[in-house]
């Protein structure tokens, strides 16, 4: 009978420890804190990991964010702002006309030079001594002052040949330069270089380095000598006078040509 008692109990503590009761169990658990515990409470602990993915999202597009910012501060600004210009783009010293009319400039005509300078410059005082003053030997009998292209100018000297009504013949103008006779009261008078001339011949070469030979296709205005503005360098072209080319040869438009500058009219 003892032993029955004994296998009886043993059984009945065998079958208890391996009855589930979910209840008990979980009571009994978190009363105590064992290890059983923590197992049972895992589901419960990993559940707010679900959000994991939302939480590392908001992380991913901060990061994101960041590196937008980081990008736009570090692009080059002549790329995002349209104002941005390069400073060496900007010429500190832009050239201005000289003049643009004739009393915008003055006659300089002494011992020691004829020219026409811009009306407010300051001139030199010249400490020479010579039996006429410098226009006049060189030919130029009644200087002037007048402005063409936007470049103070000495006065063209009158040259025309339709304009000569006598019967004597032209002089001989000898000299290194490229001179012509110029007409005074309807003859010959002394020769001056043909670059100073309101007509010449033609415009075979007739005007210097930094001058343009300047003429009309139908005759309207003879071949002169225009000096070309600072920007235009050395080499005429119509691009460059054009802000000025109605001012010395009336027409509607420019062509270049043997190197000079042909105006003509639209048909």
């Amino acid at each position: 009978m003892p032993r029955l008692t004994r296998s009886l109990a043993l059984t009945l503590t065998l079958t208890g420890a391996c009855s589930p009761e979910p209840s008990t169990s979980t009571e009994t658990d978190a009363t105590t804190g064992t290890d059983t515990t923590t197992e049972t409470a895992e589901p419960t602990t990993t559940a707010p990991s679900t959000t994991e993915p939302a939480t590392t999202a908001g992380t991913d597009t901060a990061g994101s964010s960041t590196a937008s910012s980081s990008d736009a501060t570090d692009s080059d600004p002549s790329e995002t702002d349209p104002s941005a210009t390069d400073p060496s783009d900007t010429d500190p010293n832009p050239w201005m006309p000289e003049c643009q009319a004739d009393s915008d400039c003055q006659l300089v005509n002494n011992c020691c030079e004829c020219s026409a300078h811009p009306a407010g410059d300051t001139i030199e005082p010249c400490d020479e001594q010579c039996d006429q003053p410098s226009c006049e030997a060189i030919g130029i009998l009644e200087p002037t002052a007048s402005c063409g292209i936007g470049v103070c100018r000495l006065g063209p000297a009158p040259c025309n040949v339709e304009d000569v009504a006598c019967d004597t013949p032209p002089p001989e103008c000898p000299g290194d330069e490229d001179r012509v006779p110029s007409v005074v009261d309807g003859c010959w008078g002394p020769c001056v270089p043909a670059f100073f001339c309101d007509a010449l011949p033609d415009c075979a070469d007739r005007c210097p380095s930094g001058m343009a030979c300047v003429h009309d296709m139908f005759g309207g205005t003879p071949p002169h000598c225009e000096p070309l503005p600072e920007p235009c360098g050395v080499e005429p072209t119509c691009e460059c006078v054009d802000p000025w080319l109605f001012d010395v040869c009336p027409g509607e438009g420019c062509l270049e040509q043997d190197g000079a500058l042909v105006c003509f009219f639209f048909e």
